[in-house]
């Protein structure tokens, strides 16, 4: 049997990304042109809910959606 305890080893963690607004703002931009078509809004209220969906949970959130 092989140990593994001393080979594995925690990756050191990164600096916290620094958030500004224009950022913020380059980031939304780049979903608003992924989400398009009729849907957008919808997408949205469902994600700014306050909770984390996976895509599977907003299928189920949204059923009329192709």
């Amino acid at each position: 049997m092989t140990r593994t305890d001393e080979k594995v080893r925690y990756l050191p963690e990164s600096k916290p990304e620094t958030l500004t607004p224009l950022s913020a703002a380059s980031g939304v931009e780049n979903v608003l042109r992924i989400l398009e078509g009729r849907w957008k809004l919808v997408i949205l209220f469902h994600l700014f809910g306050g909770k984390v969906l996976r895509f599977s949970d907003l299928e189920r959130a949204i059923p009329a959606i192709s």
